[in-house]
């Protein structure tokens, strides 16, 4: 309702901060709505490297080394999942041997692979690997082949940047 300001003698509308708040939530709601990144997001140019379970964990090694990676996907076709291996797995072996030389894939790889799925979300995969510890997540389609791979630093540059759109989304709040 409007009224008079009585020291300016101006009329004062006090639904006008009702009205800019009511707009600046909208503004807020709907920005926050399209902030939910999706795996699918992440792995867009993503090349999954696969090994096979009989290489050698040599072989595995200079694989690891020449693609500057730290995990790669157990698989015989490229799209059927046998394990996953990564430097962790190498290093834990070192404490029983340094002698690789005899050693497969398949004695090293971890065979309870966890998996993802495009349409998940980011954050759901960030707490699977943290609750699990494990920093590699291979990604499937609908009938469980592999299509990508995410890692946890994958995971954690996108969760900072969807944190850092809700910041926007909030400062754009409050100053509109």
């Amino acid at each position: 309702f409007p009224s008079h300001d009585m020291r300016a003698g101006k009329k004062v509308d006090h639904e006008k901060p009702f009205l800019n708040l009511r707009k600046g939530l909208a503004s807020y709601e709907a920005s926050t709505k399209e902030v939910v990144m999706k795996v699918s997001q992440l792995v867009t140019q993503k090349k999954v490297i696969t090994i096979s379970a009989s290489k050698s964990v040599s072989e595995l090694i200079k694989l690891l080394s020449d693609n500057r990676i730290g995990a790669v996907v157990v698989s015989e076709n490229g799209s059927d999942i046998k394990g996953i291996v990564s430097e962790r797995d190498i290093v834990r072996r070192l404490n029983v041997t340094s002698d690789f030389s005899q050693l497969s894939v398949s004695e090293l790889m971890t065979r309870d692979v966890q998996v993802c799925r495009s349409d998940d979300s980011v954050a759901s995969v960030m707490q699977s690997m943290t609750d699990g510890r494990f920093r590699h997540c291979p990604v499937v389609d609908s009938d469980g082949k592999l299509t990508s791979i995410v890692s946890i630093g994958d995971v954690v540059k996108a969760y900072i940047s969807e944190i850092a759109a809700e910041r926007d989304a909030l400062n754009s709040y409050i100053t509109n």
